[in-house]
């Protein structure tokens, strides 16, 4: 038995996302780890955590962490990126 094909925009969705420092539309700053894969559903996650607390790690979906979400009135995006930790 042949195993199914992955969907190429799967690999394209986690080719786009930068590691590094975002900023929360609330203000926090966060740090991706990384974009992991649902093991039956191969949906697409982040891998994060606030950077006031290093030890507490978050998954929210990829397409989710990406989104524009309404803020007093403007859309903005829910994380937006801010740079790398390095920089």
């Amino acid at each position: 038995m042949t195993q199914p094909r992955r969907k190429a925009y799967k690999i394209v969705n986690v080719l786009k996302m930068k590691l590094g420092r975002y900023i929360h539309f609330k203000g926090a700053e966060y740090e991706v780890v990384d974009v992991v894969i649902h093991s039956e559903t191969e949906e697409e996650y982040v891998l994060y955590y606030r950077v006031e607390t290093p030890t507490k790690k978050w998954i929210r979906p990829l397409l989710m962490f990406q989104e524009w979400v309404e803020h007093n009135g403007s859309m903005v995006q829910r994380f937006k990126y801010i740079g790398n930790e390095k920089n």
